[in-house]
């Protein structure tokens, strides 16, 4: 059987959007890098990608994932790091770009019927 989301996770997730739609005042959508980001994880964790679309999360997931690249960047770039060496550590980082990420991941952030 396949694993489902914590429901833990799709709850924050869900609560920062909320959270977003109040400091907007409107409804939040997706930016330009967080929808390239969706499709990253499609092609490099696909397995990951559906089970955060099957939760309705996948673009507030891409989201939050994009807001704490950027975060690390800058604080690899206080590192002495060039931008762009920076960004590409960064996603390395955070994006699971292997299967053995992704099942990292799958380990932290799934749950497995019994």
């Amino acid at each position: 059987m396949e694993p489902k989301i914590d429901p833990e996770l799709v709850l924050r997730v869900r609560n920062q959007v909320a959270d977003w739609n109040k400091e907007l005042k409107d409804p939040w959508i997706p930016s330009p890098r967080a929808m390239s980001l969706v499709q990253t994880l499609r092609n490099s964790a696909p397995t990951m990608a559906r089970l955060l679309e099957k939760a309705g999360i996948l673009e507030a997931w891409a989201e939050i994932l994009d807001d704490r690249v950027w975060t690390l960047q800058r604080e690899l770039m206080k590192q002495g790091r060039e931008a762009g060496e920076a960004m590409n550590q960064a996603m390395l980082e955070l994006i699971p770009a292997t299967s053995e990420a992704e099942n990292e991941w799958m380990a932290a952030y799934t749950l497995h019927s019994v």
